[in-house]
């Protein structure tokens, strides 16, 4: 009688303590997370309604980010950036939050997975090195070649780490015309304007080589190293083996999916499309290989081709940091989330490699992300004004079309570029100085 009223009391005692607990344990406070962000739709679509899901106390309020707005945030507790020196302009105004001692509390956790190219472009947007904003995905280029064309042509394909000289001289070796007497050429761009301009600035932006200074605007073409770079990319135009596309399909050249392009940049979601284009057209799927994008000599292991366009930092003035944490954190490393939108694969590759989207029976994707990230990007868009850019490109394409056709030394060329780019970039300069002045 006794061992039954012991046992009696020891569950009365038991229930008790539950009932206490549950007495004691409050449900978590009701939150509203103001996130600044482009789309609305597409937030909620691709991070916002997991985030609930998984904090249900916190509601998602997405604030329409709109640049040309006097108040682009409207007081969100977390703010939208699509490049690094917008980031770095809301760092120098005391506007976000230090994420690095964040990152290293969870260093051993999925966070500590995440790219070293994603941290080392975001740590290069703040003078003291810390991280002030994630990114969930980057973009990376790549070189993709047809394996046939060069097995055709007992050509050695190209190989990792080559340079911009390297693969214009390889170029260079195919014919003109295939086998079927189409047009054959061992290179394709996707520029759509000032084709043969836009492959020699491109060479010239992956040696870190700028040609017009973002805070003067003055025009620097006349030198020694830009000389270099014109004398071999003109042989190659005078050859014919470059080709410009007016149109592409999907952000690649559609020729080098017909085959008649030999090498081609492309990025993440290029080898997705080659096979989308042969389903689609029910014609042969490519048979592509892939190495590291073009490199400068001086720096063969890094890349210059990285990009982050989708920055999230917690504003300094939010109430609620640490919900803001939990969805930076989310964002970048749920793998759940991260999976379930992988067929979203223009916006990049995921900062956690680890989560991309296999790609059987072709190459791996490696490459891609192979190289560390240099994050000394001379692209003058990021910075300009895109029409002062564009300006300075119309001037110098026609005297480079001289050069081109034999008229005009590129002694000659690089010394008028400079001087009527530097007028053009002026007039145009004043013009928009003129148009933002109010009436």
């Amino acid at each position: 009688m006794r061992f039954k009223s012991s046992r009696l009391l020891i569950l009365l005692f038991s229930s008790l303590i539950i009932l206490s607990g549950c007495l004691n344990s409050k449900p978590e406070k009701p939150i509203v997370l103001k996130v600044s962000a482009p789309s609305v739709q597409q937030f909620y679509r691709d991070y916002g309604y997991g985030f609930e899901k998984k904090y249900p106390h916190i509601q998602v309020q997405v604030v329409p980010y709109d640049s040309k707005s006097v108040d682009p945030y409207q007081d969100a507790d977390i703010r939208y950036m699509y490049n690094l020196p917008l980031l770095r302009q809301q760092i120098e105004q005391g506007q976000l939050l230090s994420l690095s001692s964040r990152f290293q509390k969870e260093e051993n956790s999925e966070l500590g997975k995440l790219s070293p190219i994603v941290t080392t472009l975001l740590k290069s947007a703040a003078d003291n090195g810390e991280m002030y904003g994630v990114s969930p995905t980057f973009q990376g280029v790549a070189l993709f070649y047809n394996k046939d064309l060069f097995k055709q042509y007992g050509i050695a394909p190209p190989a990792n780490g080559a340079a911009w000289k390297d693969i214009f001289a390889l170029a260079m070796r195919f014919p003109n015309k295939g086998t079927d007497g189409q047009p054959l050429y061992g290179i394709g761009t996707n520029y759509y304007r000032n084709i043969t301009l836009n492959c020699i600035l491109e060479a010239g932006r992956t040696e870190g080589l700028s040609y017009i200074q973002p805070q003067t605007l003055k025009v620097t073409m006349n030198t020694e190293k830009w000389r270099t770079i014109w004398n071999y990319a003109i042989e190659a135009f005078r050859s014919g083996a470059i080709k410009g596309e007016e149109e592409s399909l999907g952000g690649n050249d559609p020729s080098f999916m017909t085959g008649q392009v030999a090498m081609t940049l492309g990025g993440f979601s290029s080898a997705y499309s080659f096979e989308e284009y042969a389903e689609m057209f029910k014609v042969k799927r490519i048979n592509w290989g892939i190495i590291t994008p073009p490199v400068d000599p001086g720096q063969p292991d890094r890349s210059r081709s990285y990009t982050v366009d989708e920055i999230f930092g917690i504003s300094t003035a939010s109430m609620h940091q640490e919900e803001a944490w939990k969805l930076l954190e989310f964002i970048v490393s749920d793998a759940e989330n991260i999976r379930n939108r992988a067929n979203y694969r223009s916006q990049g590759i995921p900062s956690i490699t680890e989560y991309m989207q296999p790609l059987s029976n072709w190459d791996d994707l490696s490459p891609i992300y192979k190289l560390q990230a240099n994050p000394d990007n001379p692209n003058p868009y990021l910075v300009i004004d895109p029409k002062i850019v564009t300006a300075l490109q119309d001037v110098a394409q026609p005297i480079l079309d001289q050069v081109i056709r034999g008229d005009k030394t590129v002694e000659a060329a690089l010394a008028e570029v400079e001087l009527k780019g530097q007028q053009a970039v002026d007039v145009k300069r004043m013009e928009l100085q003129k148009g933002a002045l109010p009436k």
